[in-house]
């Protein structure tokens, strides 16, 4: 599956990304692998609204803040869990990472990064490994969309996702 036709649910209505990324007057072309996009597994703080305006929005004071929109696809992925990590971050939080758990099923999100957000992620992931996952089985969370069933994420492009280094 190409990040064009990842199922997404835009406004209420069930369509692919590439078909909600050209409602909103977006370039379609982004989602391609050389259009810029970088698919990252959102989990633990990275998923929060507040996490990712701390992170983009300027209020880390040394860092100029960033203009940028997160599309983030809620999903349902499977044979994984989110677990606490081996450490503390430098603000005092327990860290969240993935954990390979059969059978069981938890709700993360994907969040498609430019490359600027993606830089700006990996300088604020430094407990975390940044690390390409095998193909996944998913299901989208919630609304129509979810309707349209299990899909894979396949190899290339890579989903990433920072997980603790241990």
């Amino acid at each position: 599956m190409s990040l064009e036709s990842l199922p997404v649910l835009y406004q209420g209505e069930k369509c692919t990304a590439a078909s909600a990324f050209s409602k909103a007057s977006i370039d379609v072309s982004l989602l391609t692998p050389e259009g810029g996009f970088t698919a990252v597994l959102a989990f633990g703080s990275n998923a929060a609204p507040s996490q990712l305006t701390r992170k983009y929005a300027g209020e880390i004071v040394e860092w100029p803040c960033l203009d940028v929109v997160v599309p983030c696809v809620h999903i349902c992925l499977r044979d994984y869990d989110v677990v606490f990590g081996p450490l503390l971050s430098s603000y005092g939080s327990v860290p969240a990472t993935l954990q390979r758990s059969e059978g069981t099923v938890c709700e993360v999100w994907v969040s498609l990064l430019c490359g600027a957000a993606l830089q700006r992620m990996h300088a604020t992931e430094g407990g975390y490994a940044c690390t390409p996952l095998p193909p996944l089985a998913a299901t989208l969370c919630a609304g129509p969309a979810a309707a349209a069933g299990d899909w894979a994420w396949p190899r290339d492009p890579p989903l990433l996702a920072y997980l603790c280094r241990s």
